[in-house]
């Protein structure tokens, strides 16, 4: 998994970046209207996701830990993908996005751009009761986040087709197996299960 990169900026379109790692160019969604602030040749540091796609793969820049959380949160959400989330990631500041969810303040997330009330109000009732006030101040994810592997395998099998109602008891399945609980040996030996539970 690629968690973050530091690297200089090669060059900046759109949404994307690409960053120069080590010889490496990574290309990075930074989500809408991002891109443009990271000139090239500024040296940067990104935080980063790695998202499994059908067609491949994709990494998401964060400018931090706390919006890339969000980000995590917001894939968990049915019917909520990677762009989506980041483009609402990158939208409100995380404070902002944890007051909104606890509060159930439909609106503010509404006014994020491609994000109807529909959909908001969806988000709001699937996210509230993972979240919770910061004894410290501020707001986390109640225990059980998403980004561990487990729900990084989840995501990435529902990105390539199946349901969540599919998948699950299939990870479970896997988990209590005991295999090694890296994310390439999990994903390989829940396809085989799947593929053998189709034939």
């Amino acid at each position: 998994m690629i968690s973050e990169l530091r690297g200089t900026v090669l060059s900046s379109r759109g949404s994307r970046i690409v960053l120069d790692v080590n010889g490496v160019g990574f290309e990075i969604n930074m989500g809408p209207d991002r891109a443009p602030a990271y000139l090239p040749g500024r040296e940067v540091h990104v935080f980063t996701r790695l998202i499994l796609r059908e067609d491949g793969l994709s990494l998401y820049g964060f400018e931090s830990e706390e919006e890339r959380t969000v980000f995590d949160l917001l894939l968990t959400v049915r019917g909520i993908g990677p762009k989506q989330a980041s483009n609402l990631a990158a939208f409100l500041e995380p404070s902002d996005f944890y007051r909104a969810v606890l509060s159930q303040n439909e609106a503010i997330l509404a006014k994020c751009p491609g994000v109807g009330r529909k959909t908001a109000s969806r988000i709001l009732m699937e996210l509230k009761e993972k979240i919770r006030p910061a004894a410290e101040g501020g707001y986390v994810p109640r225990a059980g986040q998403p980004g561990d592997v487990w729900e990084d395998a989840l995501e990435g099998l529902v990105a390539l087709g199946y349901t969540r109602e599919e998948v699950r008891p299939v990870l479970d399945e896997v988990k209590r197996q005991g295999v090694a609980s890296d994310l390439e040996t999990v994903l390989r030996e829940a396809l085989k299960k799947i593929a053998g539970r189709r034939r």
